[in-house]
């Protein structure tokens, strides 16, 4: 750890104590504290100096504003009732301090006057994500949102070391073998949250007749016999959990409830820092030796101190390319044309990119085999994450965000916000979470190395359903809804579990 780091480690961690403290009565001098934080003020680390330099600055002026932002954070911690600054002290992480350095800079670059406003939640308003893990809200009397039932749980085969990164995903069951093709290039935890819908208590699956009109009894058999099967191998260290919804009509089956299932994986995670990746990618092995590595974790948390959300570039093959391929196979050999073939060879290509590392996708994305993951169908989910400038990258860079925005992330577990639940079926469940860490002070920066790679597959019949029965439109709204409400510092997420998140509107209790 840098020098600075241990610093305000120490000084944060002294402001938490004496906050804590049940003297309520000895009060915090301000002047004390911003002293105390200020030790570092002659030690800026070199990266944040080069930032400052970037944008024009002098060491001289950095150090200024790292100087002028402590001392408006000590007057903000030492601000209020003795209740309300325990509130805040509680909020507090131990990594807020290179947080601190981080604004600093920040505010020399943006021209700003280093001022914290204080909205009713009583914290910085680029800050929210400090205390994303309590704050969430009941639904509405008019919001139903879905009833998930844990029917079933398989622990990981070893213990799960909590100072480390968990790749959190969840599916249908239907997909299955999904979760194994992750397993298969991931050697760390891995938690997946299954889920099943029911309708008279049989299964219901729109993608796979085998298992549709299946006992409960059955599939809790499948996927406790998949799980046997995957830990006797030696694959990734899973920990699975099957969640049952007991459907009132066949069309609800066949609206996935992304959201709730994010939130339900989410919570069976044990590890401090989250990777969020859906089923249906694999991760490239040079990134999980790096995050196996004493000195690769070590680099991957210091960056989430500088930028909460680290975000790992997804890419896909080229589906006409994949088509080309398919027909000059046919034509030398003969042989099947069919879809399950142009798969197949889909899902050779992305094992042999997380294989080879990132050498061989720069290859294959500059002759075109390789492209930016649903580029086709939803440009924005991610375009912002530029990926001719990470072909070249050495080192992490930050990205702006821009609506759509939606890629997948590693994070402190404590700085991802809930998904909201009332999305359910295809559209807006994902882009709902990424425009709330934006309003709520995420920065973003892109791995230099890290990536993965979309292993392709048949269409879920839940897009269809979605537009059928009209819900896409219903989707669309609440985004938009949830869109003016974040501008007006109003929106907390719906869940089913209000009663976990302390902080609900205005920050009551």
């Amino acid at each position: 750890m840098q020098p600075w780091l241990v610093l305000l480690d120490e000084a944060v961690n002294q402001a938490r104590a004496v906050v804590l403290a049940e003297r309520y009565s000895v009060p915090l001098d301000a002047t004390v504290l911003a002293t105390t934080l200020g030790q570092t003020g002659s030690s800026v680390d070199t990266q944040v100096v080069r930032r400052a330099a970037q944008a024009g600055l002098s060491k001289r002026a950095a150090r200024a504003a790292w100087q002028k932002a402590i001392s408006k954070v000590a007057g903000w911690l030492t601000r209020g009732s003795p209740k309300q600054r325990a509130v805040k002290a509680k909020l507090l992480p131990l990594e807020l301090g290179p947080l601190y350095l981080a604004w600093g800079v920040l505010v020399s670059e943006l021209g700003y006057d280093g001022e914290f406003s204080e909205p009713s939640t009583g914290l910085p308003q680029k800050l929210l994500y400090l205390s994303a893990q309590q704050r969430c809200q009941a639904p509405k009397k008019t919001e139903a949102l879905p009833v998930l039932d844990e029917v079933g749980t398989w622990p990981a085969a070893s213990p799960v070391d909590p100072q480390h990164v968990t790749l959190v995903t969840q599916l249908s069951l239907e997909r299955l073998n999904m979760l194994e093709n992750q397993c298969e290039v991931w050697p760390h935890a891995l938690a997946a949250a299954v889920y099943v819908p029911l309708l008279k208590e049989l299964v219901v699956s729109l993608d796979s007749p085998a298992l549709n009109g299946i006992r409960l009894a059955q599939a809790l058999e499948m996927v406790g016999n998949f799980h046997a099967r995957l830990q006797s191998e030696g694959a990734c260290n899973l920990q699975l959990a099957l969640f049952a919804e007991r459907c009132s009509y066949r069309g609800l089956a066949g609206l996935y409830p992304f959201n709730a299932m994010r939130n339900k994986a989410l919570q069976m995670v044990q590890t401090e820092v989250v990777f969020q990746l859906d089923a249906d990618f694999v991760v490239s092995n040079e990134f999980g030796e790096e995050v196996g590595s004493p000195a690769g974790w070590a680099a991957l948390r210091q960056q989430l101190a500088l930028a909460p959300a680290v975000i790992v570039p997804a890419f896909e093959p080229n589906a006409t390319q994949l088509q080309r391929r398919q027909k000059s196979k046919q034509r030398d050999e003969g042989g099947d044309r069919s879809l399950a073939r142009q798969l197949r060879l889909g899902k050779s290509i992305a094992f042999k990119a997380a294989k080879a590392g990132k050498g061989w996708v720069a290859a294959k994305y500059a002759a075109r085999e390789l492209q930016q993951s649903a580029i086709d169908k939803f440009e924005a989910g991610h375009n912002c994450t530029q990926y001719s400038r990470w072909l070249g990258a050495q080192d992490y860079y930050e990205v702006p965000y821009a609506e759509g925005y939606e890629p997948y992330t590693v994070m402190l577990r404590q700085h991802v916000p809930w998904f909201d639940e009332r999305f359910r079926g295809y559209g807006y469940d994902k882009m709902i979470g990424y425009l709330v860490m934006w309003h709520w002070g995420i920065r973003f920066a892109v791995h230099p190395r890290a990536f993965v790679v979309h292993v392709p597959h048949a269409v879920a019949k839940t897009l269809a359903l979605t537009k059928q029965l009209k819900q896409h439109s219903k989707l669309r709204q609440m985004f938009l809804d949830a869109t003016e409400d974040l501008g007006q510092q109003q929106y907390v997420p719906v869940t089913s579990f209000p009663d976990q998140c302390p902080l609900q509107h205005g920050g009551q209790q």
